[in-house]
């Protein structure tokens, strides 16, 4: 099979063929550890099928939806540095990953936004370790209590499905 194009020009789509030639392995669902790291990957839709991934690395990457990683619900470490994430709220489609510890995110335009950590964590109370630096209870206390409803997610550029041209009203 061979590997297709996604939607932005030489960036590609995860393959299952892609899977299999990193791990060695021929069935998703026993992948525990997969290494992406840069390999101008966009579209990680496959990885919604490999529930019992424990460390996945996808940075040095295309990615800005986490909507795929919903499933993986073993993933104790994420790598995700240098990607493509605007919206700090994809970080909400990882909320059901109980065993999340390490979550590497930054160099990532939304990791720019001055709320960044206190809405991780948030969002994901049980992480010990954000980018390079580890949780204290206080900070974790912190973002516990923070009211975030209302502060902004977004640090610029459009949105991934969004397909209408920069010039064209947002209705």
């Amino acid at each position: 099979r061979r590997e297709r194009m996604a939607r932005g020009g030489d960036m590609r789509s995860l393959t299952e063929e892609m899977v299999f030639q990193r791990t060695k392995c021929n069935r998703r669902d026993l992948i525990r550890n997969l290494n992406l790291w840069g390999s101008d990957l966009a579209n990680i839709n496959i990885l919604a099928g490999m529930p019992n991934l424990e460390v996945l690395s996808l940075s040095v990457n295309h990615v800005s939806s986490l909507v795929a990683l919903q499933g993986c619900v073993k993933l104790t470490e994420l790598y995700l540095r240098k990607n493509n994430i605007f919206d700090l709220s994809e970080i909400r489609n990882l909320a059901n990953l109980r065993n999340l510890r390490v979550l590497w995110l930054n160099d990532n335009p939304c990791a720019k936004l001055p709320h960044y950590r206190q809405y991780i964590l948030h969002h994901l109370p049980g992480l010990s370790k954000l980018d390079s630096e580890d949780v204290s209870p206080e900070e974790r206390h912190r973002a516990a209590q923070a009211d975030l409803r209302d502060v902004p997610t977004c640090a610029g550029g459009p949105p991934l499905q969004d397909d209408r041209p920069d010039d064209s009203p947002s209705d």
